[in-house]
């Protein structure tokens, strides 16, 4: 909702000194169009409102943005609800839906990672929100919740289900159809030798193949038929980085991601409260239709052909140039295709247009935006992960820290003399720069790129 700052101010500051009144309250709800919970929680969070959390900015009426609604009153990011509410309503079309380009079909699953420091951003809560929801609504899909190897997730999907066939009667149905829950991203991966051959084994699931096989070690072969998966995942920024080997990003895999990271989550909630209690049982009840009900082509519009032409030969051009790393934006396109079938489906549209694809593009971006660095560290060498270990703690000092205090931040990972060399290594890139002060005591630092603000606000 668009609020002024001083409008907000004043009704915050005469709620607590004259405290609350039941005809303001209903007065402000029904012009801004917010329920009373969410009311409340702006007043106890006013930075919701100007501008740190902007994701129902992207949504309108339909499913989503009741989901939204009905996690406001809990303190994991809204972005973090946004994506498992879109992950879970894309897990529950399945291969329903579909766009269509010829030589591939583009289904509405999509491999969802958040990220955030440890209890920082309620990871584990979120997913299990989402996921509890869609276990209700959808009894019938596969949820993965465990560890697992290669060929445990391939004899899994090729279990036959049971679904139901004409006049209701029961029928036997072979879909290779899962959601794969992993709350602790590194668990779920491993750390052993058949890490690679599992993120192989996801990376091939993720394409929805009409028909796949997996060897499994004792030379049998699992087939699976009609695939749709679905990753949903949480982890720490560190643990990122070791859940993920050299061979995901080489294999596409870090392609195939949607990371969302997020350092800091712009809610405090020391009481967690529902907006609506009867949301959640409209948000099962609502998605068992979707389950039911949705299926068939998704097509662009004429105007929204327009756009995506338009966009296409942007991320074509930003993809070749390698600005922002290529597994960063490598399957972009693909990815808001899939964002853009979910939001229809949420709203009941049926087809892509412009609106639509203009709202994934943002959502998309948001993500972009907030995963540079991390995408960065796991492309890099060992030593190139400590330089960027390096360059997010400057970065977390506000762009410019003392020696002592990059010092205390990574003792526990760095000796003197590494630390000493890996700072000499980014000065000599120009991306940090150090001298000594004054008085010859203190070694101080300074991103490159504040130095460049800095001189860029003189000159104004």
């Amino acid at each position: 909702p668009e609020v002024t700052f001083d409008l907000f101010n004043f009704i915050r500051k005469w709620w607590e000194e004259i405290g609350e009144s039941v005809d303001i309250q209903e007065s402000v709800c029904k012009k801004l169009n917010i329920s009373r919970m969410l009311f409340g929680l702006y007043l106890g969070n006013p930075e919701l409102v100007f501008g740190l959390e902007s994701a129902h900015k992207n949504l309108r009426p339909g499913w989503l943005q009741n989901y939204i609604e009905f996690t406001s009153g809990h303190e994991a990011p809204e972005d973090f609800h946004l994506w498992v509410g879109l992950t879970i309503l894309g897990a529950a079309l399945r291969r329903k839906v579909w766009y269509d380009d010829i030589y591939y079909k583009l289904y509405p699953n999509l491999f969802t990672v958040l990220v955030a420091p440890p209890g920082v951003g309620k990871k584990t809560t979120a997913i299990d929100i989402g996921s509890s929801i869609l276990r209700e609504a959808c009894p019938e899909l596969k949820i993965f919740s465990e560890k697992a190897t290669p060929e445990a997730i391939a004899s899994r999907l090729s279990t036959p289900v049971e679904g139901v066939g004409v006049k209701g009667f029961a029928k036997i149905e072979s879909r290779a159809e899962a959601l794969l829950l992993a709350p602790e991203l590194t668990t779920f991966l491993g750390r052993e030798r058949y890490n690679e051959q599992l993120i192989i084994t996801l990376t091939r699931l993720y394409d929805c193949a009409a028909y796949l096989e997996v060897s499994t070690i004792k030379r049998r072969v699992e087939e699976a038929r009609d695939v749709f998966a679905c990753l949903l995942g949480g982890t720490t920024p560190d643990e990122l980085t070791n859940a993920l080997p050299a061979a995901s990003s080489g294999g596409g895999f870090l392609s195939r991601l949607c990371i969302i990271q997020k350092d800091r989550s712009p809610r405090c909630l020391p009481f967690t409260f529902l907006s609506d209690p009867t949301l959640r049982e409209l948000l099962v009840n609502s998605l068992a239709k979707i389950n039911r009900e949705v299926s068939g082509q998704f097509c662009l519009t004429e105007d929204g052909r327009t756009w995506y032409a338009d966009y296409y030969r942007r991320w074509k051009k930003l993809l070749e140039s390698g600005a922002l790393g290529r597994a960063n934006i490598e399957r972009q396109a693909s990815h808001l295709i899939k964002v853009a079938i979910i939001l229809c489906v949420s709203e009941g549209k049926s087809a892509l247009d412009e609106d639509v694809l203009q709202r994934s593009f943002n959502i998309l971006n948001s993500v972009l935006r907030s995963t540079g660095d991390i995408v960065r560290l796991i492309d890099a060498t060992e030593t190139g992960k400590l330089m960027e270990l390096v360059i997010a703690t400057v970065k977390n000092f506000g762009g410019r820290c003392t020696q002592g205090q990059l010092m205390h931040k990574l003792y526990r990972k760095l000796t003197r003399n590494e630390l000493r060399y890996l700072v000499e290594t980014l000065n000599e890139a120009r991306v940090l720069k150090s001298w000594l002060s004054k008085d010859g005591r203190t070694t101080h630092h300074r991103l490159a790129s504040v130095e460049r603000l800095e001189e860029e606000d003189d000159a104004g």
